[in-house]
């Protein structure tokens, strides 16, 4: 196996890891702070999630 497809998934997999990360802690914080008020925020960072990830699983 090359060194470099070795090396590439694993920095797919790292940023898939801090994605998930990242949605799993934002999704922590909205659950404590209650129903969100026109707080479209979030959603834009779940969507920019989303499509990292399908980047990542493009690649």
């Amino acid at each position: 196996v090359p060194l470099h497809s070795c090396l590439g998934d694993r920095v797919r997999l790292s940023l898939l890891g801090t994605c998930c990360c990242l949605l799993h802690l934002w999704l922590a914080t909205e659950a404590q702070r209650g129903p969100p008020a026109e707080d479209h925020q979030g959603l834009a960072i779940v969507l920019a999630a989303a499509q990292i990830s399908l980047k990542l699983k493009s690649l």
